[in-house]
């Protein structure tokens, strides 16, 4: 029995079992109507594997993105350990304090020199200058 997978077969099989069932002829109506119940059946088998492949594709899609992101992962995980390695955050911390303490020494500094300046009047001034 052929399978008929076109709609225009369906519609061309349906129209000669109406008119084999017009004329009276039971077998050929029997036998047209399996071969559209068969068709149908496989066309909808047909969907179905389409369907299940689909979903397939769409898992093996999803876990192409999900290694990648991975991968991404992976990369970006490098590049930062790399970072690291590359700045020694123990010793910069170490300067940075030198920088500071050094910087609070100048400041100390410059206040006890404004107020020498200050504490000092002009006379005294002009006697240490002679």
């Amino acid at each position: 029995m052929p399978v008929f997978l076109n709609l225009f077969d369906f519609v061309k099989v349906t129209k000669e079992i109406k008119e084999a069932a017009k004329k009276g002829d039971r077998d050929v109506c029997v036998v047209l109507a399996k071969s559209l119940l068969q068709s149908r059946k496989a066309v909808a088998k047909i969907h179905m594997s389409k369907a299940q492949i689909n979903s397939v594709i769409m898992c093996m899609q999803e876990q192409l993105a999900t290694m990648r992101m991975a991968g991404s992962l992976q990369k970006s995980t490098q590049v930062l350990q790399s970072m690291q390695n590359l700045v020694k955050v123990p010793e910069i911390m170490k300067t940075m304090r030198e920088m500071a303490q050094e910087m609070m020494k100048l400041g100390i500094i410059d206040e006890m020199i404004e107020e020498t300046m200050e504490t000092m009047e002009p006379a005294d001034l002009e006697e240490q200058a002679q």
